[in-house]
């Protein structure tokens, strides 16, 4: 069994549509319709997020090969998100400006270089008091608000016309040698 609930999306300056959502949440009491149209819309933001760990961080193509090394490097990433995430937290915080109005990229990028400066025998002390002109830097990245945006779901790289290598490089050039 399944419930229909069809809502109405408006935006100014486009025409209304009508969304039918179909779902296994059944009890209108428990899930009223607005709540789950409000679920509907909170989505988009989520596609971007999973992007940010996906494709901005470069974690499209895993590197290892195990299972324990696929779950380490996950890890990793989730680790280091959460960290920009939190870098972010704190930029809103000294800004007054809103969580999704700030560049993840920008934020990755800015905290990698402000890292690689402690690998530069700078001060620790000296390090740490950068930490809030990268944040109020950070604030002023700003995304722009597009209401109403909308990217096709297609995939960018194409891929490569060479064949994979199963074989172990020497074995490869011994071939192109005898060939």
């Amino acid at each position: 069994m399944v419930r229909e609930v069809t809502f109405q999306v408006t935006q100014p300056g486009f025409r209304t549509q009508s969304v039918t959502l179909v779902t296994t949440l059944l009890d209108a009491k428990t899930y009223p319709a607005w709540a789950l149209a409000e679920l509907y819309f909170k989505r988009w933001r989520m596609e971007l997020w999973l992007r940010d760990i996906k494709i901005t961080m470069d974690m499209d193509m895993l590197r290892t090969k195990t299972p324990a090394r696929v779950r380490a490097e996950l890890a990793m990433f989730l680790v280091g998100y959460n960290l920009i995430r939190t870098v972010l937290f704190d930029a809103s915080k000294v800004s007054e400006a809103r969580l999704e109005q700030l560049s993840f990229k920008s934020a990755l990028v800015r905290f990698g270089l402000w890292c690689a400066r402690l690998g530069h025998g700078i001060r620790l002390v000296a390090w740490l008091l950068g930490y809030p002109a990268m944040l109020r830097d950070l604030a002023r990245d700003l995304n722009p608000d597009r209401p109403g945006r909308y990217e096709p779901r297609v995939v960018k790289r194409r891929p490569k016309p060479f064949p994979r290598m199963q074989q172990p490089r020497q074995v490869l050039r011994q071939k192109l040698l005898t060939a």
